[in-house]
């Protein structure tokens, strides 16, 4: 695959990720939002590892 498209596929995934580490920071005393945040990390990590893997075909 087109490395240009893999750049713009990566890139949001990226500031997405920065995000929820920030917001996981902020709210670390929140159980609940940590929650979330955690399932929200778990997804871009997921997503991450399919673009990586197209990168490869």
């Amino acid at each position: 695959m087109n490395d240009t498209v893999i750049h713009d596929l990566k890139t949001p995934l990226t500031s997405l990720k920065v995000y929820v580490y920030l917001l996981k920071d902020r709210y670390k005393n929140e159980k609940r939002t940590q929650v979330y945040l955690q399932k929200m990390d778990e997804q871009i990590n997921k997503l991450t590892a399919l673009i990586d893997k197209l990168k490869s075909v």
